[in-house]
């Protein structure tokens, strides 16, 4: 997302909550609950999926990081416990790549058949 459209989207949406606690982001936490239920039930990742070498620095984090002077999205994404499906495993590229799965489909033990690559092995193995 760019900058402009973050801040186009910023300016118009609005969040009203009566209450009187002091915790600013009590307004949207509904927001991020629906978010990660949604994410759950919809989202399937593929057989093969390729995974950029720039993309392997973010390990662990965003998948998508865009860097907003003057905004603190890590801490926004921290209060509110938004999380994303993937984390990625760094694969090392060689002819003998091992099939891996995302961290969260490892440990539910759900989609065995997903597998990760970096972008040279997933070249590699799947170009005719």
């Amino acid at each position: 997302m760019t900058k402009s459209r973050f801040l186009c989207i910023y300016r118009f949406l609005v969040f009203e909550n009566e209450s009187d606690s002091d915790d600013q982001l009590e307004e949207v936490i509904f927001l991020s609950i629906h978010f990660n239920k949604v994410m759950e039930e919809q989202y399937y990742s593929s057989q093969g999926l390729c995974i950029d070498e720039s993309m392997m620095s973010f390990k662990e984090k965003l998948l998508f990081c865009q860097f907003i002077k003057n905004i603190n999205l890590g801490e926004i994404r921290k209060r509110l416990s938004v999380h994303w499906p993937i984390k990625i495993e760094k694969v090392e590229c060689n002819n003998n790549t091992q099939r891996k799965r995302c961290i969260l489909c490892a440990n539910s033990n759900i989609r065995k058949d997903t597998s990760y690559y970096c972008g040279t092995c997933y070249n590699d193995l799947h170009c005719a």
